[in-house]
């Protein structure tokens, strides 16, 4: 199963809790609001072109192509966002939609680069089941 979702990857972030005055119990934040609608933009695209949600294990391969910019520094892409929040965004995303839990995906490989000078960012999803 492959997929394409263009866009700037965005990172998942970490979450952050704090207890308002007067609270009795912590109100739990996403440390990076944009992560929510780049899951909906990812979960939209998975749900066309997947409708079934499978219970087997998954091997995934997840190419990020960020955003060039101006004046390329340094060849690879060395800067935030990190690699494993731009994962875990993607893996989120997916649940309920590809697998029923994200714990199901047992092997990851990650790669994050520079769009080329005419290439939109974008992410690149391959998903197989592993029997």
């Amino acid at each position: 199963m492959k997929l394409i979702v263009h866009g700037d990857p965005v990172a998942k972030g970490s979450m952050r809790a704090f207890v308002p005055k007067n609270w009795s119990r912590a109100v739990v934040t996403a440390a990076n609001p944009k992560s929510k609608q780049w899951e909906t933009v990812i979960r939209k695209a998975a749900e066309e072109k997947w409708n079934t949600v499978s219970l087997l294990p998954f091997r995934v391969v997840l190419r990020f192509v960020m955003k060039r910019p101006k004046k390329l520094v340094r060849e690879h892409h060395t800067v935030k966002p990190d690699i494993d929040k731009l994962t875990r965004c993607v893996l989120d995303a997916l649940t309920s939609v590809v697998w029923k839990d994200d714990s199901q995906v047992i092997c990851v490989r990650a790669y994050k680069r520079y769009a080329d000078v005419d290439e939109a960012p974008h992410v690149a999803i391959t998903a197989s089941n592993i029997q």
